[in-house]
């Protein structure tokens, strides 16, 4: 019973949960709408620190996909199409005046677009206004590397996805792109390799729509969608335009990334850029998130469950329920730069600035091995930091590691004058580890009488030896006094 003292939206969440856990199997290959008076998922996934009930909640509702739907627009929605289904008879015109909308035969949705691109980024800017006057604005920055008209497409092939998502039949397409524009309509066609994907994918998206026209404009009557694409991109713009605040979303794949379709770009420059879709890490993954019945390889499947896309951004699920965000090959240079040398930078090493940059909640594949390579490349750090007193070289020890593993073995003579039987040479073997001494002295030295030192004086006495040091010496002939 300990249910009942959660809290309300508590409680909301548990009811979630429950419902996930026994509708799994209906509810995991479609799209579940949650109608509440409060956003269930946002007030998860807005959690400070993801831990008790509630993280274990959310890390079993990350496999499903949940579409969040205000409970008042569902009231309001099933009240027009009781109406709309159910007329009072000779009443159309009143109840139209009494709803407060026009026909929407004779209503067109707006959308103004734009996208600018320079050699440091680029950026896009959507302006959509429906058919009741209400408008909206949309700016993104692309984090891969495209030409201007790439760009324009871009923005293009975004704000009709909007306008998809906002059930839009009937579309009037307003842009400063004579090329793009022209193309659309069949006065242009497409010719250039880089953009023959782009128009093709434009085409279809177009074909969701009833109604669809595309209309160019000077670039003076497109004044908001260039303004924004020129904000993102890093472009100035007039000091008296400075005091909007304008909400910049983020693109990390392009278009037809998301599609499963590869641009086909024939310059050097964008060929050899890291930051590619292509080449960048996330893109495989990303790849199979979006389409997860496509062909993929066997790792990026396993790696990929520990990912999700929130907001057109790749999130990993970090061991305590936080979602660590996945950034692009620029913002890492970025982030490794700041973490390091900003001003809240201390010169940490490599491995206390990968802590310290995912505590800032960032994570990417290399991330241990790009710090510390960043701080072996850092001129203050070698200037200033401590004096490695190391040997450059490992130590070679030449001291043999247990007793009697190793012999030393010399001849001693000729000594002169010989002793009393006649005896002027000395055949020593000297232990390494215990400095253990055997000789024994001959009137004169041969192989055999070698041979035998070592029988009756190492071998029966200490073992066989591992290994035998001495000097070079082939006794052809016996060594005599």
């Amino acid at each position: 019973m300990a249910e009942l003292n959660y809290s309300l939206i508590e409680k909301l969440c548990l009811a979630l949960y429950f419902a996930a856990t026994k509708l799994r199997h209906y509810m995991l290959p479609s799209v579940v709408q949650i109608i509440s008076k409060t956003d269930l998922i946002k007030y998860m996934l807005t959690r400070p620190i993801i831990r008790g009930r509630i993280g274990k909640w959310m890390m079993a509702l990350f496999e499903f996909t949940f579409q969040y739907v205000a409970q008042k627009s569902v009231k309001g929605q099933a009240l027009a199409d009781f109406l709309a289904h159910h007329p009072a008879q000779g009443q159309e015109e009143e109840l139209e005046v009494e709803i407060g909308m026009a026909r929407m035969e004779k209503n067109y949705w707006t959308m103004y677009f734009d996208g600018s691109s320079i050699e440091a980024r680029s950026g896009v800017g959507v302006m959509i206004e429906s058919p009741q006057g209400q408008r909206w604005q949309f700016a993104f920055q692309l984090d891969f590397k495209c030409t201007n008209n790439q760009a324009e497409y871009e923005a293009l092939i975004i704000g009709l996805e909007i306008l998809k998502e906002m059930k839009a039949t009937r579309v009037l397409v307003y842009g400063d792109s004579q090329l793009v524009i022209n193309q659309l309509t069949g006065e242009y066609q497409c010719t250039n390799e880089n953009l023959t994907m782009y128009y093709v994918t434009a085409l279809n998206t177009a074909d969701n729509f009833s109604r669809i026209s595309f209309v160019h404009i000077p670039r003076a009557e497109n004044y908001e969608a260039n303004e924004m694409a020129q904000v993102v991109s890093g472009v100035n713009i007039p000091d008296d335009d400075r005091d909007r605040v304008i909400r910049i979303e983020r693109r990390t794949l392009p278009a037809l990334a998301e599609r499963g379709m590869a641009a086909q770009v024939s310059s050097a420059e964008l060929t050899d850029e890291v930051s590619t879709a292509e080449a960048d890490w996330r893109y495989p993954i990303v790849k199979y998130l979006r389409n997860p019945s496509g062909s993929h390889e066997r790792t990026t499947c396993f790696r990929a469950r520990c990912y999700l896309i929130y907001q057109n951004e790749l999130y990993r699920k970090g061991s305590d329920g936080l979602l660590l965000l996945c950034p692009s090959v620029e913002d890492i240079k970025v982030i490794m730069t700041e973490s390091h040398e900003g001003i809240c930078g201390a010169h940490q090493s490599g491995v206390k600035m990968r802590w310290l940059v995912r505590r800032h909640g960032y994570y990417w594949l290399t991330i241990l091995k790009n710090c510390i390579g960043y701080v072996r490349g850092c001129i203050k750090c070698q200037i200033y930091g401590p004096i490695q007193r190391v040997p450059a070289e490992a130590l070679h020890p030449v001291t043999k590691p247990w007793p009697f593993r190793g012999w030393a073995v010399d001849i001693i003579g000729k000594i002169h004058p010989a002793a009393s039987n006649q005896h002027a040479w000395i055949l020593v073997a000297t232990d390494y580890f215990t400095k253990w001494v055997e000789a024994e002295s001959y009137r004169s030295i041969s192989s055999a009488q070698v041979v035998k030192f070592f029988e009756n004086h190492i071998v029966r006495r200490f073992g066989i030896p591992e290994t035998i040091t001495a000097v070079i010496l082939r006794l052809s002939r016996p060594i005599t006094a």
